[in-house]
């Protein structure tokens, strides 16, 4: 399982879906983690139910911001519709973190870009190989046919 080191402290990053705002939230953790307050987003979030904010309340109770950030990420993405929830949350005028919502949009971006590259360069590659093995055929057909005409031309025949 991965894992992620966060102000010096080693974390496990659970297996969630691999949809591309997964992977930009596990980019981004650090920062989260270390700005957000999880009990002044609580209150702008209809993902949450009233069972996981006591959890991440108890969690900031005992455990502190740090702590309870970390609980709130882990609930958070296992809810539908929880990454258009957080930006408006992060954008919402009492909390006043509208600079994290940006940052994830373009963290967000950059990572389909980045997806949207690789892709065509699996495409091109896949290209490639095929037209490789369209010539392979091409020169086995002409080797083969050289081979013959030499045969009969051997002094041996």
């Amino acid at each position: 399982m991965p894992y992620i080191v966060c102000d010096g402290a080693e974390e496990e990053l659970d297996d969630f879906v691999d949809a591309p705002e997964i992977e930009v939230l596990r980019r981004v953790r650090c920062k989260l983690i270390n700005d957000i307050v999880p009990s002044n987003l609580i209150p702008y979030l209809r993902c949450l139910v009233p069972k996981d904010e006591s959890q991440i309340r108890a969690e900031e109770n005992t455990g502190g911001e740090h702590k309870a950030a970390i609980a709130f990420l882990e609930r958070i993405v296992k809810k539908e519709n929880w990454y258009d929830d957080l930006l408006s949350a992060l954008r919402n005028d009492q909390v006043k973190q509208g600079h994290l919502a940006e940052m994830l949009d373009t963290e967000l971006m950059k990572y389909k870009q980045e997806l949207e590259r690789k892709e065509q360069e699996r495409l091109l590659r896949r290209q490639q190989h095929q037209q490789e093995r369209i010539d392979e055929g091409e020169r086995s057909e002409e080797r083969r046919v050289g081979k013959e005409c030499r045969s009969r031309w051997s002094p041996y025949h």
